[in-house]
């Protein structure tokens, strides 16, 4: 069984030297669980699991910000939209 309170608490192993912010699990099924990210570094989840000992099967990212991918086919990309380009001007504090 997948340790989420380690992963919660981003408690992977005395080694890490890098910590993050906390994030959110959800148990989904016996080998399935959905992590919210507030703040995302390279292959944070692969390397999380990992010290757990578990290998992430299938990986899918579904939003960044304000920006869902659900009806964007694999491999494809889609201009944003100008209220999604606001929203994600708003949160970073760029708006012109």
């Amino acid at each position: 069984i997948v340790q989420l309170a380690d992963l919660k608490q981003n408690k992977i192993n005395e080694k890490n030297s890098i910590k993050t912010r906390k994030c959110k699990i959800f148990r989904i099924n016996e080998d399935t669980f959905k992590i919210i990210l507030t703040q995302g570094l390279n292959r944070q989840i692969r390397k999380m699991c990992g010290a757990l000992g578990y290998k992430v099967v299938r990986l899918e990212r579904v939003r960044i910000m304000n920006i869902t991918s659900s009806e964007i086919a694999n491999g494809k990309w889609r201009e944003l939209n100008e209220k999604e380009v606001m929203e994600l001007k708003k949160e970073l504090n760029i708006l012109s």
